[in-house]
């Protein structure tokens, strides 16, 4: 009986897994713990764009859609760069009115990932979004809540975002749009 290194052998299997994803099917998944930063999405005009999504590939990218919020905190304000190297990261954002808590914003998630596939070489990622009702007494300024999802490395053609059932839009990453609404250097 012949065996094989270890190494050898994670990276046929990583590399089956990412032929499969290209493929099509389901792509596993994971979110980033966004517990573990101290940062927050840039602005946008939500009047016209009620969603900011994008496909992040590298620490560039995630400068543009997030700046760093480094108040009294130690925290890393972006992923270190060995997350870059083998993840491409779904990000989705809304406005939302503040809650009457910040600390149950943690405990009732806004968003829940029903889950991600590739289909004709382009990611979809479904998910549910469950805007707060306004708390009582009325939220007098709002808040960004956003969502970010690891999902293995690839050269994806497009990325679509699915949203209680319905398409709030999709990237043509292969024509180097990565962010919509585009963020302003």
């Amino acid at each position: 009986m012949r065996l094989f290194p270890l190494k050898l052998v994670l990276a046929g299997l990583l590399a089956a897994a990412l032929s499969a994803a290209a493929l099509g099917g389901e792509v596993k998944f994971q979110l980033l713990d966004l517990t573990r930063y101290q940062t927050f999405v840039r602005n946008w005009d939500d009047q016209k764009q009620p969603a900011l999504y994008a496909l992040i590939e590298n620490k560039e990218q995630w400068d543009k859609v997030f700046h760093p919020a480094p108040v009294n905190s130690e925290k890393p304000v972006a992923p270190e760069p060995a997350v870059f190297f083998d993840h491409d990261l779904l990000v989705v954002a809304r406005v939302q009115p503040a809650p009457a808590r910040l600390d149950t914003q943690t405990k009732s998630p806004v968003f829940k990932v029903q889950g991600v596939s590739v289909s004709d070489g382009g990611l979809v990622m479904k998910y549910q979004y469950a805007q707060p009702a306004n708390p009582k007494p009325k939220a007098t300024y709002s808040i960004k809540t956003f969502l970010v999802v690891l999902v293995p490395k690839g050269k994806y053609a497009s990325a679509a975002f699915i949203e209680n059932g319905q398409s709030i839009g999709s990237l043509n990453l292969k024509a180097g749009q990565w962010c919509v609404p585009a963020p302003k250097d």
